[in-house]
Protein backbone atom coordinates (compact mmCIF):
# COMPACT_ATOMS: atom_id res chain seq x y z
CA UNK A 1 0.00 0.00 0.00
CA UNK A 2 1.51 3.67 -0.71
CA UNK A 3 0.39 6.48 -0.13
CA UNK A 4 0.38 9.89 -2.32
CA UNK A 5 -0.41 13.73 -2.70
CA UNK A 6 -2.48 14.50 -5.63
CA UNK A 7 -1.70 17.99 -7.08
CA UNK A 8 -4.85 18.80 -5.76
CA UNK A 9 -3.56 19.18 -2.22
CA UNK A 10 -5.96 15.70 -1.06
CA UNK A 11 -4.19 12.26 -0.20
CA UNK A 12 -4.62 9.41 -1.73
CA UNK A 13 -3.99 5.60 -1.47
CA UNK A 14 -3.35 3.04 -3.28
CA UNK A 15 -2.78 -0.86 -3.35
CA UNK A 16 0.01 -2.04 -5.79
CA UNK A 17 0.86 -5.46 -6.45
CA UNK A 18 4.21 -5.66 -9.06
CA UNK A 19 6.33 -8.55 -10.17
CA UNK A 20 10.06 -8.36 -11.79
CA UNK A 21 10.47 -9.36 -15.67
CA UNK A 22 13.83 -10.65 -15.99
CA UNK A 23 15.93 -11.44 -18.90
CA UNK A 24 17.45 -14.64 -19.90
CA UNK A 25 20.61 -13.79 -17.97
CA UNK A 26 18.37 -13.19 -14.53
CA UNK A 27 18.38 -9.42 -14.43
CA UNK A 28 15.51 -7.83 -13.82
CA UNK A 29 14.79 -5.91 -17.02
CA UNK A 30 11.15 -3.89 -16.29
CA UNK A 31 8.39 -4.63 -13.27
CA UNK A 32 4.84 -5.30 -14.51
CA UNK A 33 2.11 -4.70 -11.98
CA UNK A 34 -1.29 -2.92 -11.37
CA UNK A 35 -3.02 -0.19 -9.05
CA UNK A 36 -5.45 0.22 -7.67
CA UNK A 37 -6.89 3.52 -6.00
CA UNK A 38 -8.14 1.96 -2.70
CA UNK A 39 -8.95 6.03 -1.44
CA UNK A 40 -12.63 5.34 -0.79
CA UNK A 41 -11.83 2.28 0.86
CA UNK A 42 -9.10 3.77 3.78
CA UNK A 43 -11.12 6.64 4.23
CA UNK A 44 -13.88 4.39 5.19
CA UNK A 45 -11.87 2.26 7.57
CA UNK A 46 -10.03 5.15 9.36
CA UNK A 47 -13.56 6.93 9.62
CA UNK A 48 -14.64 3.16 11.81
CA UNK A 49 -11.08 3.25 13.62
CA UNK A 50 -11.82 6.78 14.70
CA UNK A 51 -15.39 5.46 15.71
CA UNK A 52 -13.94 3.11 17.58
CA UNK A 53 -11.56 5.02 19.51
CA UNK A 54 -14.07 7.61 20.52
CA UNK A 55 -16.56 4.83 21.66
CA UNK A 56 -13.24 2.98 23.66
CA UNK A 57 -12.01 6.55 24.96
CA UNK A 58 -15.86 6.94 26.34
CA UNK A 59 -15.91 3.41 27.64
CA UNK A 60 -12.53 3.60 29.61
CA UNK A 61 -13.55 6.90 31.16
CA UNK A 62 -17.13 6.01 32.27
CA UNK A 63 -17.51 5.54 36.40
CA UNK A 64 -19.91 3.04 35.33
CA UNK A 65 -18.69 -0.96 34.39
CA UNK A 66 -19.12 -2.28 31.00
CA UNK A 67 -18.61 -5.39 29.62
CA UNK A 68 -19.23 -8.53 27.43
CA UNK A 69 -19.72 -11.87 27.84
CA UNK A 70 -19.71 -15.19 25.82
CA UNK A 71 -21.99 -17.90 26.28
CA UNK A 72 -19.93 -19.70 28.81
CA UNK A 73 -19.79 -16.66 31.04
CA UNK A 74 -16.17 -15.99 29.91
CA UNK A 75 -15.02 -12.23 29.80
CA UNK A 76 -14.92 -10.96 26.51
CA UNK A 77 -14.08 -6.93 27.06
CA UNK A 78 -14.22 -5.22 30.53
CA UNK A 79 -13.61 -2.05 30.87
CA UNK A 80 -10.92 -0.13 33.68
CA UNK A 81 -14.12 1.09 35.88
CA UNK A 82 -15.68 -2.57 36.14
CA UNK A 83 -12.63 -4.00 37.06
CA UNK A 84 -11.92 -1.64 39.84
CA UNK A 85 -15.85 -2.26 40.94
CA UNK A 86 -14.52 -6.05 41.59
CA UNK A 87 -11.63 -4.97 43.17
CA UNK A 88 -9.11 -5.77 40.27
CA UNK A 89 -6.19 -3.22 39.09
CA UNK A 90 -6.56 -3.91 35.66
CA UNK A 91 -9.26 -5.12 32.80
CA UNK A 92 -6.10 -7.69 31.85
CA UNK A 93 -6.90 -9.70 35.06
CA UNK A 94 -10.19 -10.50 34.49
CA UNK A 95 -10.79 -11.02 30.24
CA UNK A 96 -10.01 -14.01 29.58
CA UNK A 97 -9.10 -14.94 33.23
CA UNK A 98 -12.63 -15.15 35.43
CA UNK A 99 -15.67 -16.27 34.47
CA UNK A 100 -18.91 -14.61 35.27
CA UNK A 101 -20.25 -17.42 36.71
CA UNK A 102 -17.44 -16.48 40.13
CA UNK A 103 -18.83 -12.97 40.74
CA UNK A 104 -22.38 -14.25 41.93
CA UNK A 105 -22.66 -14.00 45.51
CA UNK A 106 -25.55 -16.13 45.05
CA UNK A 107 -24.64 -18.29 42.35
CA UNK A 108 -28.64 -19.34 41.53
CA UNK A 109 -28.80 -15.27 40.52
CA UNK A 110 -27.37 -15.34 37.27
CA UNK A 111 -29.44 -18.31 36.41
CA UNK A 112 -32.38 -16.66 37.22
CA UNK A 113 -31.27 -13.53 35.25
CA UNK A 114 -30.29 -15.19 32.13
CA UNK A 115 -33.75 -17.29 31.80
CA UNK A 116 -35.43 -13.94 32.05
CA UNK A 117 -32.58 -12.34 29.22
CA UNK A 118 -33.57 -15.22 27.16
CA UNK A 119 -37.13 -14.88 27.38
CA UNK A 120 -37.32 -10.87 26.62
CA UNK A 121 -34.02 -9.75 25.01
CA UNK A 122 -32.38 -7.33 27.99
CA UNK A 123 -32.88 -6.92 31.77
CA UNK A 124 -32.25 -4.50 34.32
CA UNK A 125 -32.17 -5.45 38.35
CA UNK A 126 -29.71 -5.74 41.18
CA UNK A 127 -28.40 -8.15 42.95
CA UNK A 128 -25.24 -9.10 44.95
CA UNK A 129 -21.68 -9.30 43.75
CA UNK A 130 -18.46 -11.27 44.59
CA UNK A 131 -15.71 -9.07 44.77
CA UNK A 132 -12.07 -10.04 44.24
CA UNK A 133 -11.20 -10.23 48.46
CA UNK A 134 -14.39 -12.42 48.98
CA UNK A 135 -16.81 -9.50 50.37
CA UNK A 136 -20.03 -9.08 48.98
CA UNK A 137 -20.90 -5.62 47.34
CA UNK A 138 -24.01 -4.52 45.34
CA UNK A 139 -25.01 -3.83 41.84
CA UNK A 140 -27.81 -2.36 39.53
CA UNK A 141 -26.86 -3.87 36.25
CA UNK A 142 -28.80 -3.24 32.50
CA UNK A 143 -27.88 -6.73 30.56
CA UNK A 144 -28.80 -7.76 27.20
CA UNK A 145 -28.30 -10.58 24.79
CA UNK A 146 -26.13 -10.13 21.46
CA UNK A 147 -27.04 -12.46 18.45
CA UNK A 148 -25.74 -13.30 15.43
CA UNK A 149 -27.13 -13.10 11.63
CA UNK A 150 -28.42 -15.87 12.06
CA UNK A 151 -30.55 -14.80 15.58
CA UNK A 152 -29.32 -16.91 17.65
CA UNK A 153 -27.54 -15.73 21.14
CA UNK A 154 -23.81 -15.79 21.07
CA UNK A 155 -23.52 -13.93 24.26
CA UNK A 156 -24.30 -11.43 26.69
CA UNK A 157 -23.66 -7.48 27.42
CA UNK A 158 -24.26 -4.77 30.04
CA UNK A 159 -23.57 -1.73 31.91
CA UNK A 160 -23.60 -2.23 35.79
CA UNK A 161 -23.07 0.49 38.88
CA UNK A 162 -21.85 -0.12 42.66
CA UNK A 163 -24.26 0.73 44.54
CA UNK A 164 -22.90 -1.08 47.72
CA UNK A 165 -22.76 2.53 49.27
CA UNK A 166 -26.06 2.87 48.82
CA UNK A 167 -27.53 -0.56 49.61
CA UNK A 168 -25.83 -0.01 53.24
CA UNK A 169 -27.00 3.40 53.78
CA UNK A 170 -30.86 2.15 52.84
CA UNK A 171 -30.24 -0.72 54.80
CA UNK A 172 -28.88 1.48 57.92
CA UNK A 173 -31.97 4.20 57.32
CA UNK A 174 -34.43 0.72 58.07
CA UNK A 175 -32.83 0.00 61.24
CA UNK A 176 -33.02 3.39 62.04
CA UNK A 177 -36.74 3.96 61.27
CA UNK A 178 -37.39 -0.18 62.93
CA UNK A 179 -35.46 1.00 66.21
CA UNK A 180 -37.37 4.60 66.32
CA UNK A 181 -40.70 2.70 65.25
CA UNK A 182 -40.35 0.81 68.18
CA UNK A 183 -39.85 3.68 70.57
CA UNK A 184 -42.40 5.40 69.06
CA UNK A 185 -44.55 1.89 69.21
CA UNK A 186 -44.16 1.41 73.40
CA UNK A 187 -43.52 5.06 74.54
CA UNK A 188 -46.45 5.48 76.95
CA UNK A 189 -47.02 9.28 75.85
CA UNK A 190 -49.50 9.47 73.20
CA UNK A 191 -47.73 10.69 69.75
CA UNK A 192 -49.52 12.36 67.00
CA UNK A 193 -47.83 13.94 64.04
CA UNK A 194 -50.19 16.28 62.18
CA UNK A 195 -50.11 18.61 58.76
CA UNK A 196 -51.58 22.13 59.82
CA UNK A 197 -53.98 23.45 57.26
CA UNK A 198 -54.51 27.42 57.32
CA UNK A 199 -56.91 29.56 55.36
CA UNK A 200 -55.86 32.20 53.04
CA UNK A 201 -55.31 34.66 55.42
CA UNK A 202 -52.63 32.12 56.94
CA UNK A 203 -54.94 31.90 59.61
CA UNK A 204 -54.97 28.02 61.62
CA UNK A 205 -58.24 26.31 61.04
CA UNK A 206 -57.94 22.41 61.08
CA UNK A 207 -55.15 19.83 61.39
CA UNK A 208 -55.23 16.48 59.52
CA UNK A 209 -53.63 13.32 61.81
CA UNK A 210 -50.54 11.54 59.24
CA UNK A 211 -49.64 8.98 62.65
CA UNK A 212 -50.92 8.18 66.13
CA UNK A 213 -48.83 5.65 68.32
CA UNK A 214 -50.55 2.65 70.39
CA UNK A 215 -50.47 4.99 73.33
CA UNK A 216 -52.61 8.18 71.75
CA UNK A 217 -55.37 5.42 71.24
CA UNK A 218 -55.07 4.69 75.28
CA UNK A 219 -55.27 8.02 76.17
CA UNK A 220 -57.82 9.47 73.75
CA UNK A 221 -60.13 6.80 73.08
CA UNK A 222 -59.78 7.43 69.46
CA UNK A 223 -58.83 4.47 66.94
CA UNK A 224 -56.26 4.69 64.85
CA UNK A 225 -57.96 3.84 61.75
CA UNK A 226 -60.79 6.42 63.09
CA UNK A 227 -58.31 9.08 62.76
CA UNK A 228 -55.80 8.83 60.06
CA UNK A 229 -55.79 10.83 56.93
CA UNK A 230 -58.96 12.90 58.64
CA UNK A 231 -59.11 16.26 60.08
CA UNK A 232 -60.14 16.97 63.53
CA UNK A 233 -63.22 18.90 63.21
CA UNK A 234 -64.05 15.36 60.81
CA UNK A 235 -63.69 13.46 64.16
CA UNK A 236 -64.73 15.96 66.83
CA UNK A 237 -66.64 18.80 65.22
CA UNK A 238 -67.08 21.20 68.03
CA UNK A 239 -63.07 21.05 68.76
CA UNK A 240 -62.53 24.70 67.79
CA UNK A 241 -65.03 26.02 69.75
CA UNK A 242 -64.29 23.95 73.23
CA UNK A 243 -60.53 24.37 72.34
CA UNK A 244 -59.95 27.42 70.13
CA UNK A 245 -56.27 27.73 71.76
CA UNK A 246 -55.31 24.37 70.45
CA UNK A 247 -55.80 25.68 66.95
CA UNK A 248 -53.61 28.86 67.96
CA UNK A 249 -50.71 27.33 69.43
CA UNK A 250 -50.41 24.58 66.89
CA UNK A 251 -50.46 26.75 64.22
CA UNK A 252 -48.31 28.70 65.80
CA UNK A 253 -45.32 25.97 66.20
CA UNK A 254 -46.22 24.86 62.31
CA UNK A 255 -45.22 28.21 61.33
CA UNK A 256 -42.59 29.65 62.98
CA UNK A 257 -40.73 26.58 64.02
CA UNK A 258 -40.76 27.26 67.99
CA UNK A 259 -41.44 24.34 70.41
CA UNK A 260 -43.83 25.16 73.20
CA UNK A 261 -45.35 23.10 76.18
CA UNK A 262 -48.62 23.72 77.65
CA UNK A 263 -51.70 21.93 79.96
CA UNK A 264 -55.14 21.81 78.49
CA UNK A 265 -58.66 21.03 79.58
CA UNK A 266 -59.94 19.04 76.55
CA UNK A 267 -63.19 19.47 76.87
CA UNK A 268 -64.85 16.99 74.21
CA UNK A 269 -63.19 14.23 75.60
CA UNK A 270 -63.19 15.66 79.27
CA UNK A 271 -59.38 14.81 80.18
CA UNK A 272 -56.76 16.72 81.00
CA UNK A 273 -53.16 16.82 78.84
CA UNK A 274 -49.76 17.91 79.21
CA UNK A 275 -48.91 18.48 75.60
CA UNK A 276 -45.42 19.44 74.25
CA UNK A 277 -45.32 20.77 70.18
CA UNK A 278 -42.42 20.96 68.33
CA UNK A 279 -42.32 20.92 64.34
CA UNK A 280 -40.34 18.89 62.15
CA UNK A 281 -40.50 21.04 58.86
CA UNK A 282 -43.18 24.32 58.19
CA UNK A 283 -46.74 23.76 58.07
CA UNK A 284 -46.46 20.23 60.31
CA UNK A 285 -46.65 19.27 63.81
CA UNK A 286 -46.10 16.84 66.40
CA UNK A 287 -47.95 16.61 69.52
Amino acid sequence: SITANLPSGKKAYFSCAMRPVMDKDGQVIKLFGTVQDTTERELAEQKIRDSEARYRTLVERLGEGVYQVDLDGNYITMNQAGASIFGYDSPEQIVGKINATSVYFNPSDRTKILEMINKQGSFTDEFQFKKRDGTAGWMLYNLKATYDEQGKIVGYEGIFTDITSRKQAEQNLRKSEEKYRSLFENMHSGFAYCQMIFDNDNQPVDFIYLEVNDAFEELTGLRREQVLGKRILEIIPDTRESNPELFQTYGEVALTGQPTQFEVYFKPLKIWLDISVYSPQRGYFVA
